[in-house]
């Protein structure tokens, strides 16, 4: 149960009211973006954790080194 401020008049309001106790102002847009942008974090956080733990696993994190072509030819069997 936390606390938003009302858009219209700033008073501290439940965010499981749906109009502002002050003015009446509608608040139930303002909660479900709330909701909206922590889930979009969430997924974003959720992405960024799986493709470090693919380059941790596959082995092809920043910290090899990456071998120039030319270097790749030189050892190669004729």
């Amino acid at each position: 149960m936390g606390t938003i401020k009302c858009t219209e008049c700033n008073t501290p309001v439940n965010t499981k009211s749906q109009v502002c106790p002050q003015c009446g102002a509608s608040l139930k847009s303002q909660v479900n973006r709330l909701g909206c942008i922590g889930k979009v974090c969430l997924i974003l956080l959720l992405l960024g954790l799986a493709g470090n733990l693919l380059n941790f696993c596959t082995g092809t994190g920043s910290n090899l080194p990456v071998p120039s072509p030319k270097q790749s030819n030189e050892y190669r069997a004729e």
